[in-house]
């Protein structure tokens, strides 16, 4: 008796653990994201007001700023940015900017458009951000092998797509679906 009930608990957990990985009622933070733009408080989910660049630092402290270079000098000067021997930045003219150590999203194709920027590796619900189903574009600038990830988690077709270090200048069909990214 006690191995059947052990097995069928195992069976509901498992099957409880798979429908949380679709439904994205577990592992995404629904909160809403307050960040700071300009020395206010700005609540992500509600409006970027004149923000086009936000760097997600942790979970709890998100900085904008009214436009990509000034987000780019703040990382630069708080040390946040991998060094590496040859350029911090970009790789190549042809990829929009994104930092060493960094995965960004683009709601324009191209790399155009507000950019909003994570590290951390852990699943993040875009809607708390005001990004949802709007990223067109992505850069993965972070090292050696490490992947970030979108994924639809409630659209009739749900995608799950791994971002390898490099540049999608869109995502076809995948534009403006996805809610959640992993970093």
């Amino acid at each position: 008796m006690y191995r059947k009930t052990l097995f069928k608990s195992t069976i509901i957990a498992v099957l409880l653990a798979a429908s949380l990985l679709f439904t994205g009622t577990a592992h995404g933070d629904t909160n809403e994201v307050v960040a700071s733009f300009e020395g206010e408080s700005l609540s992500l989910a509600e409006s970027w007001d004149n923000a086009e660049s936000c760097v997600v630092l942790s979970k709890d402290q998100v900085e904008c700023f009214t436009g990509n270079q000034e987000a780019d000098e703040f990382i630069k000067k708080s040390g946040l940015v991998e060094e590496n021997s040859n350029n911090t930045w970009q790789s190549a003219s042809a990829f929009p900017r994104c930092a060493r150590g960094w995965l960004c999203l683009f709601d324009g194709e191209n790399g155009t458009g507000r950019r909003l920027i994570f590290k951390d590796e852990y699943w993040q619900d875009l809607n708390a951000y005001g990004f949802a189903n709007q990223v067109s574009s992505w850069r993965n600038n972070q090292g050696g092998s490490d992947i970030g990830a979108l994924r639809d988690t409630t659209g009739s077709d749900r995608f799950y797509l791994e971002l390898s270090r490099g540049y999608g200048s869109s995502l076809g069909k995948h534009s403006n679906r996805a809610d959640e990214v992993h970093g």
